[in-house]
């Protein structure tokens, strides 16, 4: 298998890509993160209040 300059190009195309989806996959996890904290805050707020 000889290494052309198409071969690097499609390789350079597929490692932006790869980078593009990794930062989409960040921004899901960094909302995912923020809506399981808020949600155990509001439930430490309510048990908080059941029980005063």
């Amino acid at each position: 298998m000889r290494i052309t300059k198409d071969k690097i190009k499609e390789l350079i195309e597929l490692v932006g890509q790869l980078e593009k989806l990794l930062v989409q996959v960040f921004k899901s996890l960094e909302h995912i993160l923020i809506v399981l904290c808020s949600c155990i805050g509001w439930l430490l707020i309510l048990i908080y209040i059941i029980k005063h």
